[in-house]
């Protein structure tokens, strides 16, 4: 008896790719930039982005992250590791816990239980 799981038949209908994975801080150093902005939406793989980008952390961009603290634990990792890596204490930050409603200030300190979009500037 030959058993597919559900992994292999999406292999078999969408195919399977390798692709070269690049850090940002390589990218930016490769083309010589340096973001303002970062706008991440990665579905679970927001701390591995950011430990991708510590230089570009270090010049304060502004933050646009889509938090999917459901997958987090799956990635060994959770929403505290991602605020420390982002240094919330240099920013200014609101939270949108509804797609529907606006951002609101954030308090580092309130728990995340729900996917959410958190939004950050530097404080002057």
């Amino acid at each position: 008896m030959n058993i597919m799981s559900f992994g292999m038949v999406k292999n078999l209908i969408y195919g399977v790719e390798e692709v070269e994975i690049v850090s940002l801080d390589s990218y930016v150093q490769q083309h010589n930039i340096m973001p303002t902005v970062l706008k991440i939406d990665v579905e679970g793989y927001e701390t591995e982005v950011l430990k991708g980008a510590k230089n570009i952390l270090k010049s304060a961009p502004k933050l646009e992250i889509e938090i999917h603290t459901e997958v987090l634990s799956r990635q060994n990792t959770s929403v505290q590791e991602i605020l420390k890596l982002i240094d919330v204490s240099r920013y200014q930050c609101w939270i949108q816990w509804d797609e529907f409603e606006a951002p609101i200030e954030f308090d580092p300190k309130q728990e995340i239980p729900k996917r959410v979009h958190l939004f950050a500037i530097p404080r002057s």
